[in-house]
């Protein structure tokens, strides 16, 4: 798809503002409609509950910390723990 056309119209900074904007409301909406948005997990730990959004943070975040540790231990390019 060729946007070239709209730097004539627009100047390059406009247009990436634009994109920047679009993108963000994008997946600010897919975030929030899917339950993975950190904010909403944000305001639920904040009320004392322990709802789906946080349930989807804390198992994401469990499963990436066992899969960079995993690495790291069998050798492989995971993060390097001191000690």
């Amino acid at each position: 798809m060729d946007l070239s056309f709209l730097l004539d119209r627009v100047d390059e900074a406009t247009l990436a503002a634009v994109f920047g904007l679009v993108t963000g409301i994008v997946f600010g909406v897919a975030a929030q409609r899917s339950s993975f948005c950190l904010r909403a997990a944000t305001v639920e730990f904040a009320r004392g509950q322990l709802g789906p959004r946080m349930a989807v943070w804390l198992l994401t975040f469990r499963r990436r910390w066992s899969g960079c540790r995993g690495r790291s231990c069998w050798g492989g390019s995971g993060p390097r723990m001191p000690g």
